[in-house]
């Protein structure tokens, strides 16, 4: 005979087990984490994890402007934890130009400005515009100029400037 139980089990009450360990790996800490990046030496990045400033190295895959970009803007980089941790990428906090699946780019911006260090240049199969120090330079089959700038084209084209 059974001994008497101290207090009964309802129906729904799912008899108590032993727990036991989980098959499969066991992380101690994230196998990802989000860092902000305090500094940079000797190629190596000082990073925030948690309120915790450890050495992070950059992964191959990684621009290092992207690491650069996000400290300025103080956007978050994504860390690969570990002994020693791998800046992976950065989160994205504004909104970047992208090409889409046809090979278009599309951007409706108040303002846009690209700065060259030494050449910049708009191509299509049939005409081109090239910027390069203080010359512009366009191959067109047509050139369409409006209004009085036509007066500051011809001056430039004949040096009176």
């Amino acid at each position: 005979m059974k001994p008497a139980r101290s207090s009964p089990r309802t129906l729904t009450e799912a008899p108590k087990r032993k727990p036991r360990a989980a098959g499969g790996v066991v992380y101690t800490a994230p196998p990802l984490a989000l860092a902000r990046v305090v500094g940079e030496e000797d190629g190596r990045f000082r990073i925030s994890v948690n309120g915790h400033e450890r050495e992070a190295v950059l992964d191959p895959s990684v621009d290092p402007r992207v690491v650069h970009a996000a400290i300025a803007s103080g956007a978050r980089v994504v860390v690969e934890a570990g002994a020693e941790p791998v800046v992976v990428g950065a989160l994205v906090t504004a909104p970047a130009l992208g090409v889409d699946r046809d090979g278009n780019v599309h951007a409706e911006v108040e303002r846009f400005e690209i700065h060259a260090r030494s050449e910049a240049m708009l191509k299509t199969p049939h005409a081109f515009v090239r910027l390069r120090g203080r010359v512009l330079e366009h191959y067109a089959a047509e050139v369409r100029v409006r209004g009085r700038d036509l007066v500051k084209v011809l001056a430039a084209v004949i040096g009176l400037n």
